[in-house]
């Protein structure tokens, strides 16, 4: 009945009444306390089931447990009645998910515990079972034995059983609800234990005080190994354990826990400084856990604002872990604060602003500063006379922020405080208001922050804390303005960027000596760099063809003021960084050229010595204050290649030319070309475009200079090494075995030896010098056929010399014809000409002597070509196995030498025989021509053996028949008819050379298609094919006063020829390679010319070109110039000189339209601008194809590709004024784009007479501006 009657009042009665209720049923029946309290255990379990989780369900167990509570008084001192109703009721109650039940229950398990003086129970119970189902979830290892790692020991498992019964039906909980109980039992254990000490009962209840230490032991083991495993563990660390342990740790000075025989203790430096090291841990992680990191600061912040700071700093311990004087927390602060997610940022500002609230307490007397008085500072602001509209806007947007303008108040940082206060303000607005109130607030504190300098000297900084020196020293005070430059770097408002960059740069750092030592490397080579890289700040960059700013004038001011204090070696680390930033980021037009401009201005400085490799290895720079790293001359010039390099993405010529002579110039200051190897040396070279080293090139005697300057610090000597260069290109490599090679070999070689022979000529061109390279050329060239010790490649490295140095020459040569047809006056160029003229004379000269032995040499390894037995020679491993990438021959590595030798004897022999004919007239040419022309006829009439092998044998053939065949077209005709009429097949046949052609074609085309090339290797002999046909066609066109020996011989080709050749180019235009194009085009352009000629004389049976077959050309030319890359110049180029060509305007049957359609040529330039017509792009690129106008892309390209400079010009050969009276019937886009095109052109030819490639050039830009004029009434 007692039992029936309190049951039924759980359901009406709250909890808080229980107590009397219990009381009641007490006095009013004969039922024991024990009775009753065992009887309401045993049903507890099956209230317990009956009621909901959540809702107002838990009313009555809570009360079915109040009431066991308080029968619990009435039993006395009942140990085992109280772990009954421990793991009996408030086990199961805790494991509910009602929170506001688990508090309930908390505090009345605790009350109980409390009032019969068991806590020690409790650590029995309940807390083993959490801590267990804490280390299970994170599969901690449970020991009870010390084995010197007190990381995994926990007094509450130490003695535990975990094969307890009631353990074993309770389970174990999950992590987060272990760890909330834990939080939960240790919060009210340390309320009551502050209310016992309160009431001055300390040896009241000591059991209690063994609770909490012995607790906060074991969750601070938890926390420790929950901050280094996952976020989830973190997660949950910070959620629910920390603070209260950390709360724990402020009122417990330290705990002792024993184990068996051994003492462990916690203290409270100890335990802050683990945290500490976690937090470390994290922040080097990711993003998320750089936030879990700024999670457990701010806890451990809040527990030191909450009023116990003076416990945690352990200011009466010396020994104590005191985090503001950590300097790594201060720096990850910084890092924080300027870190790309906005979210941590906040977290760092919060943390840094608490932070702050707390250390600055009680510390404002020792931060005492003086500014310097405003006299002794530069001006920086605008007299009151000249403040603008803005500015005056600014000042009252800064008064109604409590800000004044500094030379108004007078007032100046007093203390270290004030400093963070300027600081905070600033960095508030620019992470949270708006543009106007970040330049009121910048306008006004900025200055104020910088000009402050703490009293006495500021470099002796090293005897602060690193609190104190965070605002007391002038370096702590620019570690913090960089956090606001960056910041304001990196805003999203381009105004503040504009106005913080420029602050920056007004800053007269003249002024302030040893100022810009202060600055961190890592701003200056990070977040500055990468500011000056923004477009906002260059707005005047280019403009008038001026590659300047004011940007760049105020960023090598900086540069030259912060690399003039430092030593040789710092400054050689400082450019090496700065040039190597090119490599890290991508930096636009104005970036570039900002970076160079800063490079040079940190390298050019007056007392700049030369650091010698070996003495800069011993010397460290510092990089970011703490990283050593040894930079020596050869990185620094590694650096400088790169930012060269990277010049040629930006393809002005003007741009380029000031980017280069940046480099040049920091090249110049800080190395000796004595001291780099020559190999590193000419690849920095050949990044600067030759127009600027080569003669009249504006850069050449700044190269010239720092080349052949002389150091009595350095033994070696560049001029030297040049000189010395054909001795140790030619030793052989020391590979034991045969001497083989391929074609990247040979491709490195010749690289190599054109990198050399630049140089050369760059450095010198006196006789003198280049006696010693030819009596070397001359010994090798004399010892060809002899057997060489140093190995067979030495032949091919003996022809790769002697081509690159007269590629070179030649191109010299051209250079000082063009600048002698401009220069009047004589100079010291003119004299340079007169010593090139007898280079050119003794080099000759000395190839004449060794052109037979080279002849000898070359029909004894021309033998290869005829190779039969072929069948049984495997391919190497390289060639079967590789994928993508250039193509190779599919021959044996043996045979692949072979051929190599062979064809550059025959290209180095073609080479010869066209230099010295300019020079020479020696019959020693007479049976040179002859051993090529014999060379061409076996070529050319020899027949593919079937195999795999003979077919690629034939295409080396083919291959060097090219080189021989522009070497002889280019020849005098008088030279070459003496040659020609002795070979002719039938001395009656009027067109010998019809012969020659076809027989050519009809081989090379068998080999083209009988199937045994593979596909990459046939698209290489199609190369070939047309570079040979455009020589054959090319004989006619060599000089001008051959004309009446031609015309004695009557045409070369017939007309039946030609026309095959015409159809297989129409046939083979739609598929061309783009190596192939250019060739192809010209051969168009040469059987169009060679047509017009038959029919000039008088050949009746010439018929010229047909609509038809014009037709089929600028379809199959239309196909091609879809797939070809339309920013190259050579291609198209090539295709309108060849489609527009002057042999076709005059027909107008190639521009009306009749019965059979459009004209072709109208057909085609329609097709043009239809195209053009997609796009703003592709009209844009139409425009300049039609009209020559290139734009700075194509400059580039006519600057560097002579193929294309070539093509060009013969495109400014072929307007024709009938041009603008027969295009009437197309649009006026059409009609304007290309009839005044060819009217500008045909001017410009008729009245000036400069280079046709100028001439192309302007008359294509005095186009443009006639289209735009044209344009503006129809817009």
């Amino acid at each position: 009945m007692a039992l029936a009657a309190l049951e039924s009042c759980f359901r009406a009665v709250p909890p808080e009444a229980i107590p009397a209720v219990v009381d009641c049923v007490l006095a009013s029946s004969s039922t024991s306390p024990s009775q009753l309290f065992h009887s309401l255990l045993d049903s507890f379990p099956k209230v317990h089931a009956l009621q909901p989780n959540h809702g107002h369900g838990h009313a009555v167990p809570l009360s079915h447990a109040a009431a066991l509570c308080h029968l619990l008084s009435h039993l006395g001192e009942s140990k085992d009645a109280l772990r009954m109703l421990l793991w009996t009721v408030f086990l199961p109650l805790l494991l509910r998910e009602d929170v506001q039940l688990q508090q309930q229950v908390i505090s009345l398990m605790c009350d109980a515990v409390s009032s019969n003086q068991s806590w020690e129970l409790l650590g029995e119970t309940i807390l083993p079972f959490c801590i267990r189902s804490c280390a299970v979830a994170m599969d901690l290892p449970i020991t009870h034995e010390y084995a010197a790692d007190d990381s995994t020991m926990y007094y509450y498992l130490w003695d535990w059983d975990a094969g307890d019964d009631h353990t074993s039906e309770a389970g174990l909980l999950p992590l987060s609800k272990a760890t909330t109980l834990l939080a939960s039992l240790l919060g009210h254990a340390l309320k009551r234990r502050r209310n016992t000490l309160s009431l001055l009962q300390e040896d009241a209840d000591a059991s209690l005080d063994s609770l909490v230490k012995n607790l906060t032991w074991d969750m601070s083991r938890l926390v420790l190994k929950m901050l280094a495993h996952g976020q989830e563990y973190r997660s949950c660390a910070t959620k629910n354990l920390l603070h209260p342990l950390l709360i724990s740790i402020t009122h417990v000075s330290s705990v002792t826990v024993k184990f068996g025989t051994v003492q462990l203790k916690l203290s409270r430096s100890g335990f802050l400084e683990s945290i500490w090291n976690s937090c470390v841990s994290l922040f080097s992680l990711g993003r998320a856990e750089r936030l879990d990191a700024y999670d457990i600061l701010s806890l451990y912040f809040s527990a030191l604002k909450s009023g116990q700071q003076y416990a945690v700093l352990g200011a009466n311990q010396v020994q104590n872990f005191d985090l503001r004087n950590i300097t790594e927390f201060w720096d990850e602060l910084r890092r924080g604060l300027v870190d790309k997610d906005s979210l941590v940022r906040k977290r760092a500002f919060y943390i840094l602003k608490i932070s702050l609230s707390i250390f600055s307490s009680g510390n404002d007397e020792n931060q005492q500063c003086s500014a310097r008085s405003p006299s002794a500072l530069p001006v920086q602001a605008k007299s009151n006379t000249a403040v603008t509209r803005k500015e005056r806007w600014a000042n009252k947007e800064a008064k109604s922020l409590g800000v004044e303008e500094i030379t108004q108040s007078g007032e100046h940082c007093s203390s270290g405080q004030d400093r963070w206060k300027v600081f905070v303000l600033l960095y508030e607005m620019l992470q949270e208001f708006g543009t106007h109130l970040v330049e009121a607030a910048w306008t006004h504190q900025v200055m104020l922050l910088f000009e402050s300098t703490p009293q006495g000297d500021y470099l002796n900084h090293i005897s602060y804390r690193a609190f104190h020196a965070q605002m007391e020293s002038v370096e702590g005070i620019f570690h913090w303005m960089t956090v606001l430059w960056e910041c304001g770097f990196n805003h999203d408002n381009p105004q503040v960027r504009c106005l913080v960059m420029q602050s920056f740069l007004d800053i007269a750092w003249e002024h302030y000596k040893g100022y810009t030592q202060m600055i961190p490397r890592g701003f200056v080579l990070g977040p500055l760099i990468r500011g000056l890289n923004d477009v906002v700040h260059h707005k005047d960059f280019g403009v008038g063809g001026v590659y300047n700013s004011e940007t760049i004038k105020g960023a090598e001011r900086f540069f030259s003021n912060y690399a003039r204090e430092l030593m040789t070696s710092d400054r050689l680390h400082l450019v090496w960084n700065l040039a190597s930033a090119a490599k890290q980021d991508s930096f636009g037009r104005a970036g570039l050229m900002t970076l160079a401009f800063c490079v040079a201005s940190c390298a050019c400085q007056s007392d700049t010595q030369y650091l010698s490799c070996a003495s800069a290895v011993k010397e460290l720079a510092k990089c970011n204050g703490d990283i050593s790293i040894a930079v020596n001359a050869t990185d620094l010039l590694d650096a400088l290649w790169i930012l060269s390099e990277r010049s040629k993405q930006h393809f002005n010529p003007k741009y380029r030319l000031k980017v280069c002579e940046q480099v040049i110039k920091a090249a110049a200051s800080l190395i000796s070309a004595a001291d780099i190897p020559l190999t590193q040396l000419l690849n920095f070279i050949s990044t600067i475009p030759r127009e600027f080293t080569d003669c009249f090139g504006p850069l050449r005697a700044t190269v010239q200079k720092w080349f052949v300057q002389k150091n009595e610090c350095f033994e070696r000597n560049t001029l030297l090494e040049l000189i010395d260069f054909p001795t140790t290109f030619m030793k052989h490599t020391g590979v034991v075995g045969p001497d083989l090679y391929d074609d990247d070999d040979v491709g490195a070689w010749e690289a190599e030896a054109r990198r050399w022979s630049r140089a050369l000529l760059l450095v010198t061109s006196e006789e003198q010098h280049f006696k010693q390279i030819l009596m070397f050329l001359e010994k090798c060239g004399n010892k060809l056929s002899e057997h060489s010790p140093m190995g067979e490649s030495v032949q091919v490295k003996f022809f790769i010399l002697i081509f690159s140095l007269i590629e070179e020459l030649e191109v010299q040569q051209k250079k000082f014809v063009y600048q002698n047809n401009i220069i009047t006056d004589g100079g010291s160029e003119w004299t340079n000409g007169v010593e090139h003229c007898a280079l050119n004379e003794k080099l000759a000269k000395s190839l004449l002597s060794v052109l037979e032995n080279m002849v000898v040499f070359s029909k004894q390894s021309c033998s290869v070509f005829w190779l039969r037995s072929t069948d049984i020679m495997d391919l190497p491993c390289s060639v079967k196995g590789k994928l993508g990438g250039p193509s190779q021959r599919r021959l044996a590595t043996s045979i692949t030498s072979s051929v190599l030798q062979c064809v550059w004897s025959m290209r180095c022999i073609s080479s010869v025989v066209s230099w010295c004919k300019h020079y020479t007239s020696d019959v020693s040419l007479h049976s040179a021509f002859s051993f090529l022309w014999e060379f061409c006829w076996k070529v050319i009439q020899h027949c593919t053996n079937a195999t795999e092998t003979g077919a690629e044998l034939h295409l080396a053939a083919y291959e060097a028949l090219a080189y021989v065949l522009a070497a002889l077209s280019a020849a005098p005709i008088s030279d070459f008819l003496d040659f020609v009429e002795p070979k002719q097949i039938n001395r009656a046949s009027k067109f010998s050379w019809d012969h020659l052609a076809t027989t050519f074609l009809g081989n090379i085309n068998s080999l083209l298609t009988n199937g045994v090339l593979t596909r990459s290797r046939r698209a290489v002999l199609m190369c070939w094919k047309w570079l040979c046909v455009d020589s054959l066609l090319s004989v006619s066109c060599c000089c001008d006063e051959n004309e009446s020996q031609l015309k004695r011989l009557g045409p070369i080709f017939s007309d039946s020829t030609l026309r095959s050749i015409f159809l297989d180019i129409t046939e083979s235009l739609e598929n061309a390679g783009e190596n192939s194009v250019v060739s192809i085009l010209r051969c168009v352009r040469s059987v169009l010319g060679l047509l017009q000629f038959n029919m000039m004389n008088g050949n009746l049976s010439s018929l010229g070109i047909s609509y038809e077959m014009m037709m089929q050309l600028v379809e199959s030319s239309w196909v091609l110039h879809l797939s070809c890359n339309k920013r190259r110049v050579a291609p198209i180029a090539a295709l309108l000189s060849a489609i527009l060509h002057p042999s076709i305007f005059p027909n107008l049957e190639m521009h009306q339209t009749n019965e059979k359609g459009k004209g072709p040529l109208k057909w085609f330039v329609e097709n043009l601008l239809n195209e053009g017509s997609k796009s703003p792009r592709t009209i844009r690129l139409a425009a300049l194809h039609l009209t020559v106008a290139f734009d700075e892309d194509f400059e580039a390209e006519l600057s560097e590709n002579h193929e294309a400079r070539f093509e060009v010009s013969m495109l400014a050969q072929s307007p024709n004024r009938e041009f603008t009276e027969v295009f009437i019937n197309t649009e006026l886009y059409a009609r304007v784009s290309v009839a005044v095109l060819f009217h500008q052109l045909w001017k410009q030819i008729n009245e000036k007479s400069c280079l046709e490639t100028e001439e192309a050039l302007q008359s294509g830009k005095l186009f443009l501006l006639k289209l735009l004029d044209s344009a503006v009434p129809f817009s």
